[in-house]
């Protein structure tokens, strides 16, 4: 049978677990990122923290640039970043330090 106390303890148990494991992952955010290694260290720290980061690339008609959008998800959290460059490549690693960047200084939760 269904009873709501039990949702929401279960509700607070994984949120308390979440910022258990962004806490342990933390260490990864105090790393010096380069453009090199952003990718990398965004992948270990989603691993990590079992949380979801979607990547969504377009192209600007103008500038033929591409963009790409990182957006990292978790039950505490949600961080975006935009960033533009010649190639997909670049473009994703521009946008994982910027994201990894927001992650590190970030301290808002998703309600």
């Amino acid at each position: 049978s269904f009873t709501p106390s039990a949702r929401a303890y279960s509700c607070a148990q994984e949120i308390a677990a979440q910022a258990n494991r962004e806490r342990s992952a933390a260490s990864i955010l105090a790393q010096k990122v380069t453009e090199n290694n952003s990718v990398a260290n965004l992948n270990i720290y989603c691993k990590k923290t079992k949380a979801v980061c979607e990547e969504d690339f377009s192209r600007d008609i103008q500038s033929q640039e591409w963009i790409c959008q990182l957006r990292y998800d978790s039950i505490r959290r949600s961080e975006l970043a935009r960033a533009t460059g010649s190639s997909q490549k670049k473009a994703k690693r521009k946008a994982a330090m910027l994201l990894l960047s927001n992650l590190g200084s970030s301290t808002a939760c998703k309600n």
